[in-house]
């Protein structure tokens, strides 16, 4: 069956080359921190087990991040550089392909992108930069690739995915967005080369990205899908790409053999002080806590951010014949309208899918309400830029699947929980779907303790801190709890209610 009746659209199928994909919703590459670098760098339960609660959740394809290809120095991440590698990236193509979902692989380069807050040695560019004339001064200065340095990651990504291949994956999504190896060959703003592969012509300065992807195809066959990750745009920044460029360049990559574009969109604010990093890809905080003075036309700007890169994909979609992904805090609701008004043709999404993994099939199925909200409070994100494993501030059970599964309690017990704040709200779901007899008061006369209070100071436009306190409510009343609002515990009620289990909620003070 294909379609829903809720999101017509989002619920269609879609081919990226000769793959099929069930709906138009997938999870894009994005790092998560979870790997033991003292084990080597392999696969682990934890990374499976995400990615088995995000198949089984609905979404058509899951694209993975793998280390960035990089000799300049130690970085984390799950690695595939050789053959080792290949049984453990086997049992994650495996996982996802039980429940229908495409497995697909995110490679990159960091290129001159040296982590902020990781020290490694300089990494490589397409050119070598003085950090006075630098767009981003506080990276280290890269050294310019040589000509044959550039034939040998060509290789390097060609041979990579071809390895992955041998392990069951379905397609590679290449990144060449943000201020990676790739997109600081095809933006002005960091090509500053004199060669072939220099920035007077778009022939040029897409020849790196078209070679990978001609590389790959002559690996791989012909028919491997190709999804080709770009800026769409950099705006704010002088002599970086604009969509009259990014047009010309999908063109030039989809004539290379990529099946499908996906847009991204690199913001570059400048603020009086150079050291606050706001080059961001998250449309939602380029606006927060209120928007730039000058935005670009291109910029979609009704919504806070949401879904801040459509006009942008619309734009690509009307060069290319191959779909187009875009991403950029989209949502089903606003992803349905894109894709039916031919914007788009499928979505992107991480960060809702890491606060809930059952997101895509929920909201094919219409049941909205039961759809755990990331709040975006770039807990993740943050997290990731500190090179921590990635968690999420509503999502305890992210990367701990197994361990946080919801079983039938052995016994069933008659509970007693102080506190309808959060902490209080998700104890009584959880014991209640556990089966336990659960009753929650809450001294307010609604649920949500502080939350509330806290959407209100930190204004609505960005963080949906309401919406998790609407959404746990909602949850814990389906779940079968006894609520009692305006009600203040007493140690004599307590003895009276007699329960076998007390839990105080009641905050932190």
């Amino acid at each position: 069956m294909s379609g829903s009746k809720f999101f017509k659209h989002l619920g269609e199928p879609l081919y990226i080359g000769k793959v099929r994909l069930k709906n138009r919703m997938m999870k894009n590459g994005s790092s998560f921190f979870w790997d033991d670098p003292t084990k080597g760098g392999f696969i682990n339960d934890k990374y499976l087990g995400y990615f088995e609660a995000l198949a089984k959740g609905g979404v058509a394809l899951a694209s993975t991040t793998t280390a960035p290809m990089m000799e300049e120095g130690p970085m984390p991440g799950f690695k595939t550089h050789s053959d080792e590698f290949i049984p453990g990236w086997q049992k994650f193509s495996d996982t996802l392909h039980k429940y229908d979902c495409l497995a697909f692989h995110q490679l990159f380069h960091l290129g001159g992108m040296s982590p902020l807050l990781f020290k490694v040695p300089p990494g490589v560019a397409s050119s070598s930069i003085p950090k006075e004339l630098s767009p981003r001064p506080l990276f280290e200065v890269a050294r310019e690739m040589t000509i044959p340095e550039i034939d040998a990651i060509i290789e390097r990504f060609s041979g990579t995915a071809e390895r992955l291949k041998r392990a069951g994956m379905d397609g590679t999504e290449l990144n060449g967005a943000c201020n990676h190896l790739l997109n600081s060959f095809l933006s002005r703003a960091w090509n500053k080369r004199t060669d072939e592969y220099g920035p007077q012509s778009i022939e040029n300065r897409a020849r790196l990205y078209v070679q990978v992807i001609q590389a790959i195809k002559a690996r791989c066959g012909t028919d491997w899908p190709i999804i080709a990750l770009i800026n769409g745009m950099e705006p704010d920044l002088e002599d970086g790409l604009r969509i009259e460029e990014t047009r010309e360049i999908a063109a030039a990559l989809v004539d290379a053999g990529a099946d499908a574009i996906e847009i991204r969109v690199e913001h570059y604010t400048w603020t009086d002080n150079w050291k606050r990093r706001d080059s961001t890809h998250f449309p939602d905080v380029y606006y927060y806590p209120e928007p730039p003075k000058n935005v670009d036309a291109m910029l979609y700007q009704k919504e806070w951010g949401r879904a801040g890169n459509i006009l942008i994909a619309a734009e690509i979609k009307k060069a290319v014949s191959v779909p187009v992904i875009v991403n950029g805090k989209m949502d089903w609701e606003i992803g349905d309208k894109v894709i039916g008004e031919g914007m788009a043709d499928a979505i992107a999404m991480s960060r809702r899918l890491l606060a809930d993994p059952a997101a895509p099939g929920k909201a094919l199925a219409g049941n909205l309400k039961d759809i755990c909200p990331c709040t975006s409070c770039m807990t993740c994100f943050d997290l990731g830029e500190h090179f921590q494993p990635v968690a999420c501030r509503v999502n305890a059970s992210l990367g701990k699947e197994k361990e946080y599964e919801i079983k039938p309690a052995a016994k069933k017990k008659k509970v007693m929980i102080i506190g309808g704040g959060p902490a209080g709200m998700e104890t009584a779901r959880v014991a209640a779907l556990r089966g336990h007899d659960v009753t929650l008061y809450a001294k307010e006369n609604k649920l949500g303790g502080s939350l509330p209070v806290a959407s209100m100071v930190k204004g609505f436009e960005r963080e949906d801190i309401m919406g998790f306190s609407n959404y746990l409510t909602i949850q814990v009343k389906q779940a079968g709890v006894k609520v009692k609002t305006g009600a203040t515990v007493t140690p004599d009620m307590v003895g009276s209610e007699k329960p076998d289990v007390l839990i105080l909620a009641a905050g932190g003070t």
